[in-house]
């Protein structure tokens, strides 16, 4: 009969410094798929807009599914600012096809924490032509600044962070 050996605990070693503390990682186990990440956190954190956008595009559905995905939400004034380029008034009177690409272009296939981010990396989407530049040393995506404040938000099926701009479509 095998008998087991005790080892000696290990020196723990002093935490980590973190030159961005929103980028450390989170250690806690979600409860909620991503879709409901979306629904429950974004009304009160300047998110609403992104919410209301996938809820007309009927894109809310994707993020229950099983499939890993990190999303990159825009902020409120992010749309407003798009709005303000296409000269429409809100989400409902962009093209359908357009609103619905620019959403899914948000989308990003896999989990991608902020802390694993590597800079110049491509991230697919779900769509064809479309991908997700990561850099690192200005902090953005597709050259849109992430939020500090909203960042890691953790799904059962993927992550969300939030950014401070509308992805231009390729």
């Amino acid at each position: 009969m095998a008998q087991w050996k005790c080892f000696p605990s290990r020196k723990k070693h002093p935490r980590r410094q973190w030159a961005y503390p929103w980028l450390r990682p989170s250690h806690h186990r979600p409860e909620q798929s991503l879709a409901t990440v979306v629904s429950e956190n974004t009304q009160g954190n300047g998110y609403a807009e992104f919410k209301a956008a996938l809820i007309y595009a009927q894109l809310l559905s994707t993020l229950e599914e099983n499939d890993p995905m990190t999303i990159f939400a825009p902020d409120n004034e992010a749309f407003k600012n798009w709005y303000e380029q296409l000269g429409v008034a809100g989400y409902y009177e962009v093209d359908e096809t357009l609103l619905r690409e620019t959403l899914l272009h948000h989308m990003a296939i896999g989990r991608h924490f902020t802390q694993g981010f590597i800079h110049g990396e491509l991230l697919s989407t779900p769509l064809q032509d479309a991908t997700i530049e990561i850099d690192t040393t200005a902090l953005s995506v597709n050259g849109a600044l992430l939020d500090p404040n909203y960042s890691n938000q953790l799904g059962t099926n993927g992550v969300l962070h939030g950014v401070q701009a509308v992805f231009d479509r390729p």
